[in-house]
């Protein structure tokens, strides 16, 4: 259900909305594109409004975007609503808040949160998830490791079951999955968004990559191997006042053969991508497929699906505003100095290979399924 307006903060947002310009008028509502932006922070709103502005998620059309988030995710989304008013987007925008009761052993059946999830996906075609902390072992049947920081149960929650929903898993092989309804819906999920599509489907994980993958205990053991084993900056943990950036960088490989759906993402070989984990998909849930890994092969980079082509998920980060900017610098160690530029530093076909992954993910957006009657 959708939430009751109860806190002095949730006026504060449907305050602002008449604000935003529409960018479409009545009569060409039916040709726009709908987009589900699940926690929309301030920075995930100002992250998708560089890519927007920019083109480098490039769209045919006029979007709309769908806010949606639970009421009891930790998160001050009255920081969302000054954003929005302060910077507009010149786009319609919406905000739709879950006020439903979830529990991890309801998460994979029909629950509270069905109508409304059921209700976001007739009204949309596609949805992206951003990264965030780590997930809640319980959803995926194990018990908490001492490495594992759960900070933000509820929105683990919600978007672990709103991804079972739409996809299915193998919790219940027979739940009918939304997908099933329009094939061509689009999903992108980045980082955390990867890990809980995983594990909505049944998947399992590698609670911390170190320690599960290469059996470092220390920063001192993981630091002393290779660059392309560390998908976190461990930098920073050595030295916190060196004004380090958080991510570190690692090429990723392709498997052979790439399902056909997925092939036109390989623009370079062994892209260079920004990651910032320690946790990672173990075992792939239902239906995922594997794509790329690491380059020594032990942590999966990024999954699709068999039955449904729009679906893509991704360990790194091809979101963060930087990679785009031939002036931003990267400081991943003290060696860095003033910094070192994306841009620069690696080939051009290192970038071709983000604004690929944008541009597919647009293209997907565009598609119409003309099987599923459609009602913003």
């Amino acid at each position: 259900m959708v939430a009751a307006l109860r806190n002095p903060w949730w006026y504060f947002i449907l305050l602002i909305l008449p604000a935003v310009p529409s960018v479409f008028s009545q009569d060409t509502e039916e040709q726009h594109i709908t987009l589900v932006v699940a926690h929309p922070t301030r920075h995930n709103l100002e992250s998708l409004a560089f890519l927007l502005k920019e083109e480098i998620l490039p769209l045919k059309t006029a979007i709309h975007l769908k806010l949606l988030f639970h009421i009891r995710e930790n998160y001050d989304y009255a920081e969302s609503a000054s954003y929005l008013n302060e910077n507009p987007m010149h786009l319609t925008h919406e905000v739709i808040v879950l006020d439903c009761e979830l529990k991890p052993e309801q998460l994979f059946a029909e629950n509270e949160c069905s109508d409304a999830f059921l209700k976001v996906f007739e009204g949309s075609d596609g949805i992206l998830f951003f990264g965030g902390p780590d997930l809640v072992p319980a959803i995926y049947g194990e018990e908490t490791s001492l490495l594992t920081v759960v900070t933000d149960p509820y929105r683990h929650y919600w978007e672990a079951s709103m991804l079972f929903h739409l996809l299915g898993g193998s919790q219940d092989i027979n739940f009918p999955a939304l997908l099933n309804r329009k094939p061509d819906y689009a999903i992108l999920g980045i980082c955390l968004g990867m890990q809980t599509m995983n594990v909505a489907t049944g998947g399992t994980m590698i609670q911390d990559i170190p320690s599960e993958a290469y059996g470092a205990t220390t920063v001192e053991e993981i630091l002393g191997l290779d660059a392309s084993m560390m998908h976190r900056n461990y930098f920073t943990n050595l030295y916190p006042n060196e004004g380090l950036d958080w991510g570190g960088f690692h090429p990723v490989k392709w498997e052979d053969p790439l399902p056909t759906a997925y092939r036109g993402l390989s623009v370079a070989p062994t892209p260079i991508v920004l990651s910032s984990h320690h946790q990672a998909v173990e075992q792939p849930g239902q239906g995922l497929v594997v794509l790329a890994r690491s380059t020594d092969g032990r942590i999966i980079e990024m999954v699709g699906h068999e039955r449904f082509p729009h679906v893509l998920g991704v360990q790194f980060h091809p979101e963060v505003t930087a990679l785009y900017d031939t002036e931003a610098m990267f400081r991943i160690s003290p060696a860095d100095g003033n910094g070192i530029s994306f841009q620069q530093q690696y080939a051009v076909q290192d970038l071709g290979f983000h604004r690929m992954l944008w541009k597919t993910f647009g293209s997907w957006l565009s598609v119409k399924s003309s099987s599923f009657d459609r009602k913003h």
